[in-house]
């Protein structure tokens, strides 16, 4: 494993933690709360350490809901895991992206190719999502 895919997972790792330390803590200090107002005029107050554990793992989500729209009945636990489980696979490919491409100027051939390759992914979940819809 790569040098920069140890370090993006080892900051994976650490703000998980440390949001499930944040999350914690706030039951005890009401500082680490944050109440804001969502639905028209009720607050909803969530701990800080909550925002930080799905901001990490929103590349987990993002994929899962592609994935998954269907599954209303899936295990919390399945679903924790798939979730994770995405994160780190997607922050790993990131480090190994990043690893290869480090020190090099790209040509524009090159910057061509990542952007259709890119743009098929995007369509390629986008049709996967609309199939999923599609059944419902």
């Amino acid at each position: 494993m790569g040098n920069l895919s140890r370090r993006l997972l080892t900051i994976y790792s650490i703000c998980i933690i440390l949001g499930l330390l944040l999350s914690f803590l706030g039951i005890f200090f009401p500082f680490l709360n944050v109440c804001l107002s969502l639905f028209w005029g009720r607050y909803a107050c969530t701990a800080v350490g909550s925002y930080l554990v799905i901001l990490v793992n929103l590349p987990g989500y993002i994929v899962s809901a592609l994935i998954l729209p269907s599954a209303k009945t899936i295990p919390e636990i399945y679903s924790i895991i798939l979730v994770g489980g995405i994160s780190i696979g997607f922050y790993y490919l990131l480090g190994r992206v990043l690893e290869r491409e480090k020190g090099q100027v790209p040509s524009l051939k090159k910057w061509i190719i990542r952007i259709v390759l890119g743009s098929t992914v995007l369509l390629a979940f986008l049709f996967v999502y609309l199939l999923f819809r599609i059944r419902m």
